[in-house]
């Protein structure tokens, strides 16, 4: 298990009372990815305030075998039980189709614990969230996790990520 650290296109996460913002992070493939493998996002979103709207993963054939095998999930250090697989899960590495593009939207149904949703658009960062797993300056990480390893694991290629948010509250 290799953990990676992906590179965010902006240096903050804006907050405005009311606004709607998209923030993205890509990584390149030095490697092949394999089970349990990550790639983190750090600090890459504010525990309070904010709700989720959309997540987003655009990325080259991770799986180049013409009978894929690998999936991922992708989902946030809160620590609770719904956070590695918040927005997506059992998301494929690839296709038959050789050097198509996989574009995977948010795919987690909304869940609710004890009356509270705790996966799926729509998800609350309303509390300090901030858990022993986080950064020490409070934000939360987004993480992508392979979660089954990809037949034939390309070498090379770029994962992007983006998450959609609206500003609700105090961050």
């Amino acid at each position: 298990m290799t953990n990676y650290i992906a590179t965010p296109l902006q240096s903050n996460t804006p907050w405005i009372p009311g606004a709607t913002f998209v923030i993205g992070a890509y990584f390149e493939l030095t490697a092949g990815l394999a089970n349990g493998d990550t790639i983190t996002w750090q600090n890459a979103i504010t525990p309070s305030g904010i709700t989720a709207i959309e997540v987003k993963t655009i990325t080259t054939q991770l799986d180049s075998n013409a009978a894929p095998t690998g999936t991922f999930e992708f989902g946030d250090s809160n620590g609770d039980a719904s956070a590695l697989a918040r927005y997506i899960s059992g998301a494929k590495m690839g296709s038959n189709v050789a050097g198509q593009q996989l574009i995977t939207f948010s795919n987690v149904a909304p869940a609710f614990t004890a009356g509270v949703q705790s996966a799926g658009v729509g998800y609350n960062y309303f509390n300090d969230e901030n858990s022993a797993t986080n950064e020490a300056n409070g934000f939360e990480d987004l993480i992508l996790t392979v979660t089954a390893g990809p037949a034939t694991a390309a070498a090379t290629g770029t994962v992007w990520m983006y998450f959609t948010y609206y500003c609700v509250g105090n961050p």
